[in-house]
C-alpha cells in the first residue's frame, strides 16, 4: 500500500457536535443504535472499576487486556479479568494517543516529546521510534494511527503538516502539506488505504487521495 501522494480531494468541512450515548440500565440495542432490529432488553452496566494513578489520555482493548496511555509518561497494560496492571512501558513524555492494529501484535503511541513509538505487544517493548525534522506534537490529544496493513504510521504536526513513516524501516516516507495552517489533532485512514482524512484545531477537515 502506498501512502497518499499529497493531493487533497475535499478541502473545507466544518465539524459539528454529534449526539453521544450515555450508558443507562435496561437499554435495548435498538434504543442505543437506531436501525438495529428489535431484540431482548439488555442491561448495560459497569462490571469493574479500575483506579488509575495518572490522567488517562487514551485507551484501547485487545481480546484479553486493556491498554491505557497516561500523562505520567506510562503506557499501562491491564488484565481484563482483574484490576491489576500487568505491564508498564515508560516513554520520554506524556502519552497523547494509542492505536492498536487489528492483529493485536503492535501498538502505536504518540507522546509530547514529538515522537511516535511502535510497541511489539508480544515482547512488551518499543520496536521503533518515529521522529522527523519539523514534527511537533501539537496538543495533549494528538492522534497517531497505523495504516490498514500496518505498513505506515501517521500523525499530524503543530504546523499542519502530516507525517507518514514506514513501520518497516522507521524512515519518513512522505509529508502532506498545503492544506492545514494550524495544528492537526487527528487523522484517519480508509479501510482500503486509498484515502486519509485529517482534522485541525481550526475546524477544518481535509480528504487526501492518491489521485
Amino acid at each position: 500500500m502506498a501512502p497518499p501522494s499529497g493531493q487533497s480531494a475535499v478541502h473545507h468541512h466544518v465539524l459539528h457536535p454529534v449526539p453521544v450515548f450515555v450508558a443507562r440500565s435496561h437499554l435495548t440495542p435498538s434504543a442505543m443504535f437506531p436501525g438495529w432490529r428489535q431484540c431482548h432488553p439488555v442491561v448495560v452496566t459497569g462490571i469493574r472499576r479500575i483506579p488509575v494513578p495518572s490522567y488517562c489520555s487514551d485507551v484501547v482493548c485487545s481480546d484479553s487486556y486493556m491498554v491505557s496511555g497516561h500523562h505520567d509518561k506510562k503506557i499501562r497494560f491491564w488484565d481484563s479479568r482483574s484490576q491489576h496492571c500487568i505491564r508498564e512501558v515508560t516513554l520520554e513524555e506524556k502519552v497523547t494517543s494509542l492505536f492498536m492494529e487489528p492483529e493485536q501484535t503492535q501498538l502505536l503511541s504518540c507522546s509530547r516529546d514529538d515522537a511516535l513509538s511502535l510497541i511489539d505487544l508480544r515482547m512488551g517493548s518499543v520496536r521503533l521510534v518515529f521522529r522527523a525534522d519539523g514534527f511537533k506534537c501539537g496538543c495533549d490529544w494528538t492522534k497517531a494511527i497505523l495504516s490498514p496493513d500496518a505498513s505506515y504510521s501517521m500523525a499530524g504536526s503543530s504546523d499542519g503538516t502530516i507525517f507518514i513513516w514506514s513501520t518497516r524501516t522507521g524512515v519518513l516516507e512522505r509529508s502532506l502539506t498545503g492544506e492545514h495552517s494550524v495544528a492537526v489533532n487527528a487523522v484517519a485512514w480508509s479501510v482500503s488505504g486509498e484515502y486519509v482524512v485529517s482534522v485541525d484545531r481550526g475546524k477544518k477537515a481535509v480528504l487526501w487521495s492518491e489521485y
